[in-house]
């Protein structure tokens, strides 16, 4: 099962498997493939990008910062990844509650502000808290990125999550006008052909 299909800057074709929707009956994935030739080539196990730190999850999005970083927006929280290589592993950027992932996945953080111990509830079965639907990187900024952070039949922590240094600090953002933050659920972005505008596509929770 696959969730997106992109191709890089540098003209490579990136492949995310693992079902790209929150469904609790969703096939996961074996990680990202980075296919360098895709008019000739064919995707095999060797061109998996990193190692197992996307196994076993579904990915939503696959962007592109224009800044040589791929970016992932995954049911475990915000990866990323040198887009100009399949080699070396994905760096955890940010999970809004970091304590109900896997406890292998410690290894792959960052020592970054915003990522400790998370937001805290009684929810014992949370996986859920941690799905990235999409990721808008601003065409202006690739230190400025948007992640749209949200379970489809709602949580207190569905919402928008901005960083303005690339991935280092993270803040809830609530967005005003039409928007009402508490129906945020399942969003998907997309920007203007001036990429003046950012439009999102939102499944409403109530």
């Amino acid at each position: 099962s696959g969730g997106d299909l992109q191709l890089a800057p540098d003209g490579s074709l990136w492949y995310a498997t693992g079902e790209g929707n929150t469904g609790g009956t969703s096939y996961v994935g074996s990680g990202v493939y980075r296919l360098a030739s895709p008019r000739t080539g064919v995707f095999a196990p060797s061109d998996r990008v990193g190692g197992d730190e996307l196994e076993s999850t579904t990915i939503n999005a696959l962007r592109f910062d224009g800044a040589g970083r791929a970016w992932a927006a995954t049911l475990r929280g915000v990866w990323y990844h040198d887009a100009a290589s399949a080699s070396g592993r994905w760096t955890l950027a940010y999970a809004p509650n970091p304590q109900y992932l896997p406890a292998a996945l410690a290894a792959y953080s960052t020592t970054q502000t915003g990522f400790g111990s998370g937001n805290t509830d009684s929810t014992t079965n949370a996986a859920y808290k941690n799905i990235v639907n999409d990721i808008a990187i601003d065409p202006k900024d690739a230190r400025h990125i948007v992640a749209a952070i949200g379970w489809r039949s709602g949580d207190l922590y569905n919402g928008f999550y901005e960083t303005r240094d690339r991935g280092v600090r993270w803040m809830k953002v609530n967005p005003t006008g039409a928007i009402n933050p508490k129906e945020i659920g399942n969003v998907t972005f997309a920007w203007s052909a001036d990429r003046s505008k950012l439009y999102r596509s939102e499944e409403h929770t109530s």
